[in-house]
């Protein structure tokens, strides 16, 4: 997340005139003092986030069909019962109920998310900017795609799902990096012997150069387990805390390809020759929490039984954006609230200070859940709410596959002074059975039968009706969460009519479609704002991007090459209608058969009293994009001469008395075939 902002501006104070990055050098006391303010913020925001931690963890046991044997059972205030097992049973299994809901109710929201492309649209304010926001849209798609934002998408509402709280980071990425380009041809020299002559004078055929490789939006899922929101705020209004951020893990060349070490003052990170021995002189606990059941930290994913001198290690990054005051805090003159971006290594060295010039003037955050409430902090996701019924459901079914072990092996009432209990005990396949001495002289006085000497007793399953009540707590489970039969693929339970089944998908259709445009607002929209800002405030390569549609057409091509001042203007997000697209099959039948209909009816094929025709070519393109044809105009060939059009009355008239067109009704025809008077 390479953004290029500078971080020292004028100062009156002559305090301030020691460039901030020396003053915040490791070790100075100005580094050790926004160091322990930055800790304490973020250990403010963890410890509350935390107490969330346990619920997750069952969340994640659930999708990863996971039962945790030795876990005690736990009333519903969350206290546990110290001398009760949750599941009794030495081999247990999870039915998928939380996954196969989750997974329905992501394949219908991406559906709503990815049935229009692109994803972001957006509309000029004013006359003037309808021309500048298609091109913005273009280029938006063009940054959407290099982001690969299905992924981001997906990987936000799967958090918000399962936790309730999904999270997406955005920036201005500026990507450094090696560029290759040709060598220039040297003037008056043919091309032919252009080639000899570089190898001849030792000129190499590409020179490569450090600059900037590429420049766009980019959007990042952020793991919930380490997002760090100011917890005095409700999470839906986190741009009235005064922090946020994160932490992610990133490698020593990571952080020096974007170092003052190799790109100058200007830079993202500095203080990177000293994190490894901030930690080595303060070992501090910053074990990643995602990996606390195995106690992964990264003391662990450092070389152990062989060493290698070159190799820098991998550190967490906490990356925190603060309001502040920075005369307050030392690091300017400024007495009024600004934005800075810090980030810190291993709790232990400051590796970026600087304020934030993104003119939006907002956290770079944006959160999304699936149960809105504007007044906690943390709410609960989809997964999380059927924790309990999912439970239930596993001990039911487990219960009941209990029972049936406990049978499959006889139970049999016996005494060994009449049967050899070895033969009992250890069972073989080829099952033989041996009576004792007494048994036997028992028979053959004839007062008792072999069968007498042992009973089997009987089976009785008492957990046949766990299996219907698994039902009914699934069916609680689709009531809950919108998730029925039909919208997951499946056949009802019971026979209904194809009205019935198309009402249940559009009843649960607009469920999701109240998530879709929850997601929507809370974050795809200030992400949207944000990014197109970016675009028009950092745009410096001027690239080219693929444009299509009525753009195209007015353009006369496919490819347009933009700069920052084309994306200039006035644009407002156009929201997701959160309208589940429907089947495509059936769709593309319903213009197929307007088509077919409108082929035969005469009327529709001359014009109108408005003077209009239907475009039965324009139906047909209709109908193969809808069967999923997306380059349908690659096939129309051009192979008779286009139409002249033909000129306004004021014109032809204009001609006429000019003398250089007559009426065709006063038109003389010569010998050769030419009009007499038609001039041009």
């Amino acid at each position: 997340m390479a953004e290029r902002f500078n971080s020292d501006r004028p100062a009156a104070d002559k305090k301030y005139d020691t460039p901030l990055r020396k003053r915040l050098e490791y070790g100075t006391p100005l580094h050790q003092q926004i160091l322990s303010r930055l800790v304490q913020r973020r250990q403010l925001s963890e410890r509350h986030i935390s107490a969330r931690y346990e619920d997750w963890s069952r969340v994640d046991e659930h999708i990863q069909q996971y039962i945790n044997l030795s876990r005690r059972a736990r009333r519903p205030d969350k206290t546990e019962l110290p001398n009760k097992r949750e599941m009794p049973f030495d081999r247990a299994i999870v039915i998928p109920a939380s996954y196969a809901t989750l997974m329905v109710r992501l394949t219908t929201l991406m559906s709503i998310f990815l049935a229009r492309s692109p994803i972001v649209q957006v509309k000029g304010r004013g006359p003037e900017d309808v021309a500048a926001s298609k091109i913005m849209e273009g280029i938006m798609a063009y940054d959407l795609e290099r982001m690969r934002v299905e992924l981001v998408l997906y990987a936000a509402m799967q958090d918000a799902e399962k936790y309730g709280i999904g999270v997406i980071q955005d920036s201005w990425d500026v990507e450094p990096g090696w560029k290759v380009e040709a060598t220039p041809n040297i003037p008056g020299i043919p091309d032919q012997i252009q080639a000899a002559l570089r190898k001849e004078l030792g000129i190499p055929e590409v020179n490569r150069r450090w600059g900037t490789v590429s420049e766009g939006n980019i959007w990042r899922a952020i793991d919930p387990y380490l997002f760090w929101p100011d917890p005095r705020i409700p999470g839906q209004r986190l741009q009235e805390g005064e922090f946020c951020g994160h932490r992610t893990r990133r490698s020593y060349m990571y952080l020096m390809e974007r170092s003052d070490t190799i790109n100058g003052p200007n830079s993202m990170y500095f203080n990177i020759k000293h994190i490894r021995k901030g930690r080595e002189a303060n070992p501090r606990d910053v074990t990643n929490r995602r990996d606390s059941t195995t106690n992964r930290d990264l003391a662990q994913i450092d070389f152990r039984d062989t060493t290698d001198e070159k190799d820098r290690g991998v550190f967490n990054i906490d990356t925190i954006q603060v309001k502040l005051i920075p005369d307050e805090w030392g690091l300017g003159a400024e007495k009024r609230p600004e934005i800075w971006w810090f980030a810190m290594a291993d709790d232990n060295v400051v590796i970026r200070a600087q304020r934030s010039e993104h003119n939006h003037n907002q956290f770079t955050y944006a959160t999304m859940t699936p149960n809105y409430d504007a007044h906690t902090v943390f709410q609960q996701g989809s997964v999380e709410i059927m924790d309990g019924l999912q439970r239930v459901i596993n001990w039911l079914y487990n219960s009941h596959l209990e029972n049936v072990r406990r049978h499959l092996n006889d139970a049999v009432l016996y005494s060994p002074k009449f049967v050899e209990e070895t033969d009992l005990l250890n069972p073989g396949p080829a099952r033989h059975v041996r009576l004792t001495p007494a048994a036997e002289q028992l028979i053959q006085q004839g007062t008792h039968t072999a069968q007498s000497f042992w009973h089997q007793l009987g089976h009785f399953d008492v957990t046949q009706s766990h299996l219907n009540q698994v039902d009914n707590l699934f069916e609680l489970v689709h009531r809950m969460l919108g998730t029925n039969d039909p919208v997951s693929g499946q056949t009802t339970s019971t026979k209904r009519t194809l009205g019935e089944v198309e009402r249940i998908i559009a009843a649960s259709g607009r469920r999701m479609n109240l998530t879709a445009q929850l997601y929507d607002s809370m974050a795809v929209q200030p992400l949207a704002m944000r990014a197109i800002l970016n675009r028009q405030q950092f745009t410096e390569i001027e690239e080219y991007i693929e444009i299509t549609g009525e753009l195209a057409r007015e353009q006369g091509m496919e490819r347009l090459l933009v700069n920052r001042e084309q994306l200039q203007g006035s644009y407002n997000y156009m929201p997701i209608s959160g309208i589940v697209p429907p089947d495509p099959a059936r769709f593309a039948d319903i213009w197929m058969n307007i088509l077919t209909g409108a082929g035969q009816i005469p009327q529709l094929q001359e014009p109108g009293p408005d003077g209009k025709v239907v475009d039965f070519r324009a139906i047909f393109k209709e109908a193969a994009q809808a069967m999923g044809a997306r380059n349908i105009e690659e096939f129309f060939t051009q192979i008779a001469p286009v139409a002249p059009e033909v000129a306004p009355d004021e014109t032809v008239q204009q001609e006429v008395q000019a003398g250089n067109l007559v009426p065709a009704s006063e038109a003389e025809f010569q010998g050769n075939g030419s009009i007499a008077g038609a001039g041009l």
